[in-house]
């Protein structure tokens, strides 16, 4: 937990780390290895404020017609995004 959130670059750290049994001893390496595919989404309400600003429209909702539920919740999040159904 503590790497998540203290970030991207962190997360990342511990994702190498965590394929390394000759630096740190199993338990370690296990517990890092769940920030390969076992990351803590963030908040919907902030991918979408995101989304809007890089794609310079007033609401996605404008560019895709099932925005509302399409961005509802991510299907997968890693340690630089998430993915939505959309």
């Amino acid at each position: 937990k503590l790497l998540t959130e203290a970030g991207p670059a962190y997360i990342k750290i511990g994702q190498a780390v965590s394929i390394r049994p000759d630096i740190l001893p199993k338990p370690y390496t296990q517990e890092l290895a769940t920030l390969q595919d076992r990351v803590q989404a963030f908040d919907s309400a902030e991918a979408r404020r995101i989304l809007e600003a890089d794609m310079e429209c007033g609401s996605l909702s404008e560019v895709f017609a099932d925005a509302g539920t399409a961005f509802a919740e991510p299907v997968a999040a890693a340690s630089l995004g998430q993915v939505y159904r959309a």
